[in-house]
């Protein structure tokens, strides 16, 4: 890659099981309550660091993007549903969408990719 910044993206399969609380749903609930109901699982998972066959394990950036793209995956399996629903919330209060960087999904990410670079990069 010399020189070249790398990217990274993530993308999971998150599924519910509702079990017994199927039947606790009805009509009347908003989404969130009937989300609230499940377990929810990453069913599968895909995680791309740059397609370059020259990717560089030791290009700082290619680290950074990696432990980033991790800190999608970590909370997907810590924290399914709230993955799920920062999937969906990318648009601000008037309706335009949010800056990338800015989304709340990606605010775990950094904090994980921050925290995980401190070891790694010491």
């Amino acid at each position: 890659m010399d020189g070249e910044k790398a990217y990274g993206s993530f993308a999971a399969d998150i599924i519910p099981d509702y079990g017994e609380n199927l039947a606790k749903i009805t009509s009347e609930m908003t989404l969130e309550e009937i989300e609230n109901l499940a377990t929810w699982s990453v069913r599968e998972a895909t995680l791309i660091v740059d397609s370059s066959l020259t990717l560089d394990i030791f290009n700082r950036h290619t680290i950074t993007y990696a432990l980033h793209e991790l800190g999608h995956a970590d909370q997907a399996v810590r924290f399914p549903l709230q993955y799920r629903r920062n999937l969906r919330n990318i648009r601000d209060k008037e309706g335009k969408i949010i800056e990338h960087d800015r989304r709340p999904g990606e605010s775990y990410a950094r904090r994980y990719e921050d925290r995980a670079r401190k070891e790694v990069l010491r």
